[in-house]
């Protein structure tokens, strides 16, 4: 009982942190201001300058993995910082180039803590496309990478560095809960428990083709499913591969046909639909197999779907 008033304490603190501006924003608004002016010098828009400030941050600052810089100033000299460093350093730059951000306060699951409760920070910016989500931490092109051995240079990664800017808030839900109810913008917001029940799955499920309404509606009318779960879909196939129909969940002993549209060769055992570019893959599930759909061009790139 100890252990879990100190995380509530905690993440009302986070909540709170998350509805002020940037603490290294006020301390120092004119830096600010330098340090954005050459980030943002070929945006024209307030989108164009909420991107070029992302991009820069995810291809200069590292994950602190001795969890110890926590404040903007500070992971902006050092380049490493934790995710409430990487958020302050997107809020001050942001803020000095007259766009209005927030830092979000809540909970998050990924691949190393995938409970979903783990104390994690996002920003919302607005633009003249109105309010975005944005993780610069998770779009971090050096966090998983090496650690930072690479010396701070940008590592070639950008699949993940795509999913976490301009995110639909229903992918969102999946992997972040705030603690305002009010900052899921969601048009119903989901509950602790219905989060809690909702499988792991991130945007690049939509970059496949997946609908983010569509999935989150059947997760929430089935809770517990686990879902499919998508791996590293290299760049040079993005575009190339889309899922047209996945079954979200098998039954052993039932057959199920899989439906892609791919511009690049398959296995074996896909066969053309006509001359759509779609193909099919219709199996018997097994009980607690994984059924990998594998792509082709030269080198093997994978994109798994695990169904269950």
């Amino acid at each position: 009982m100890r252990n879990s008033g100190c995380m509530k304490r905690i993440l009302v603190f986070v909540a709170f942190c998350g509805l002020t501006i940037s603490a290294s924003a006020q301390a120092g608004g004119d830096v600010w201001k330098k340090r954005v002016a050459p980030i943002v010098a070929g945006a024209s828009t307030d989108y164009e300058k909420a991107r070029a400030i992302y991009d820069w941050e995810v291809k200069n600052i590292l994950y602190d993995y001795t969890f110890k810089v926590k404040d903007g100033e500070t992971a902006w000299i050092g380049h490493k910082g934790v995710c409430y460093a990487f958020c302050d350093i997107y809020v001050s730059l942001a803020t000095a180039c007259g766009l209005e951000a927030v830092t979000i306060g809540g909970v998050g699951r990924n691949g190393m803590k995938s409970d979903g409760k783990a104390i994690h920070n996002w920003v919302r910016v607005k633009t003249e496309r109105g309010w975005i989500f944005v993780d610069p931490t998770w779009g971090s092109c050096n966090s998983h990478a090496d650690r930072g051995s690479n010396g701070g240079k940008y590592a070639e990664y950008s699949r993940q560095a795509e999913m976490w800017f301009d995110i639909d808030p229903q992918w969102l839900i999946f992997t972040h809960f705030p603690n305002d109810p009010e900052e899921q913008h969601l048009e119903t917001p989901l509950t602790e428990q219905q989060y809690m029940g909702l499988p792991y799955i991130t945007p690049e499920a939509g970059f496949l083709g997946w609908d983010a309404g569509k999935m989150l509606r059947y997760f929430l009318n089935n809770p517990g499913v686990k879902g499919p779960q998508i791996c590293a879909v290299p760049n040079a196939m993005r575009g190339k591969l889309q899922l047209v129909e996945v079954p979200f969940r098998l039954k052993a002993g039932q057959k199920y046909t899989i439906k892609v549209r791919s511009q690049l060769p398959l296995g074996d055992e896909w066969k053309p639909v006509g001359d759509t570019g779609v193909y099919a893959w219709t199996f018997t599930a097994q009980a607690g197999k994984s059924y990998p759909i594998y792509l082709f061009d030269g080198n093997r790139g994978t994109a798994v779907v695990i169904l269950q």
